[in-house]
């Protein structure tokens, strides 16, 4: 049978969700998962990172997170230091916990009985695609199995490209379509023996939608200070806004108020390179800590749709992730009880995202893969306006666990 999804983790005894559905808000408090988690901060990082590339930028770093540090979960020595540092883990002596809170994490955005009955869609799926008869070790199946992943033994020596057919369409399955070929040709060949995938989905209708025929084309000044005409939506409405000298930060609530839109704009047209050197985890923390009701805001926001996708091995690496990939340095010894073909290492590490922002609502999706191989021979009472005539950072935020589930910029609406 190619796909079987039970075999992997049988012996571990966990069977995707349910596996973490005992878990909830009383054993462990939710409100800030997003930052003991290290999503948040490993988020801000990320972009640090990410920013010096032209045009847009969008990414899911709640999805790079979960997908590394399932990964994480088998490496050890100074692989497992460099990863614990770069994403933003809790100690090693804190694993066990951090795994909890990820499951926790995961139970959380899943929801419980009242998921139908929200107001906005979230769907976070991980799987695990492992090569089948591998001397996978216990306590590493044990542990993945508490990010509620979907188990699948394959044979990639014998039938690679069919697996990296089915990951795919797992991806696109997850994503309602919105993220295809994940896995571009030859990114999983006979040399690879474990995939583990993450995938996540949003669509929320703002809490006030936008009127369509408010909707007007306005100049949008570029970072380059040329112009072009986008279409820009309007509304007056009673939001939350932290301004500085510099920038103002607007939460823009979806239906449920659960999750937002924060919008961080630069003052100055051509403040956002300035604004962007100044962007620590710290400081989005605080900005966002000091919303406050603002009254009735004038807000100018571009209709704008972003399809990204990301090779992040170099990204990685440049935040000090080195080792993993490296076959004579990595170690993923907790993964495997031997290594009959020598050491394993992380291959590629891949990401793709989607965002639409329109008058009605946001809808959101990406997927991150991580594939690991052997070695081959290769003031209230004041009117307000929030403009955002020029470029700007934004994310979009499930408030109740405080986790940036997907971050972004604007460089360019039409782009």
């Amino acid at each position: 049978m190619f796909l079987n999804r039970r075999t992997f983790l049988h012996s571990a005894g966990l069977l995707s969700l349910g596996a973490i559905m005992p878990l909830n808000a009383a054993e462990s408090p939710v409100a800030d998962l997003g930052s003991t988690t290290g999503v948040n901060p490993f988020a801000i990082d990320l972009y640090s990172q990410l920013k010096s590339q032209k045009g847009n930028v969008f990414v899911s770093p709640l999805s790079i997170s979960c997908a590394l540090g399932m990964t994480a979960a088998g490496a050890k020595g100074e692989t497992l230091t460099q990863m614990t540092k770069t994403l933003r883990l809790p100690e090693p002596a804190d694993r066990p916990e951090q795994h909890k809170r990820f499951a926790r994490l995961v139970f959380a955005l899943y929801g419980g009985p009242e998921r139908k009955s929200r107001p906005y869609q979230l769907h976070v799926a991980n799987a695990i695609y492992a090569q089948k008869g591998y001397p996978w070790r216990a306590e590493f199946k044990k542990v993945v199995g508490e990010y509620a992943a979907e188990l699948n033994d394959v044979d990639f020596t014998a039938e690679a490209e069919k697996t990296r057919l089915a990951i795919n369409k797992w991806a696109a399955d997850q994503t309602k379509d919105k993220i295809q070929n994940l896995f571009a040709e030859r990114t999983i060949n006979s040399l690879t023996r474990l995939v583990i995938v993450n995938a996540i989905y949003y669509k929320g209708q703002w809490e006030k939608p936008f009127v369509k025929t408010a909707t007007k084309d306005a100049p949008f000044q570029l970072a380059d200070g040329t112009k072009l005409d986008v279409p820009m939506m309007f509304q007056k409405s009673r939001v939350r806004m932290h301004e500085t000298e510099e920038v103002q930060l607007l939460e823009l609530p979806y239906s449920g108020q659960q999750t937002s839109m924060l919008i961080f704009l630069p003052k100055a047209n051509d403040g956002l390179a300035d604004f962007e050197a100044k962007f620590t985890a710290d400081s989005v923390a605080k900005s966002i800590s000091e919303l406050k009701p603002a009254g009735e805001v004038q807000i100018y926001l571009p209709k704008f749709k972003v399809s990204t996708e990301y090779t992040l091995n170099d990204t990685l690496k440049a935040m000090g992730m080195t080792d993993a990939f490296n076959f004579e340095k990595a170690d993923f010894g907790g993964m495997v009880t031997s290594k009959p073909e020598g050491e394993l290492a992380i291959t590629t590490v891949v990401h793709k995202a989607y965002c639409d922002v329109n008058e009605e609502g946001t809808e959101a999706a990406a997927a991150t893969g991580v594939a690991v191989g052997v070695r081959s021979v290769r003031d209230p009472s004041e009117r307000k306006i929030f403009k955002a005539d020029h470029p700007f950072l934004f994310a979009i935020r499930h408030n109740p666990t405080n986790t940036l589930l997907f971050t972004g910029r604007v460089s360019n609406p039409k782009a």
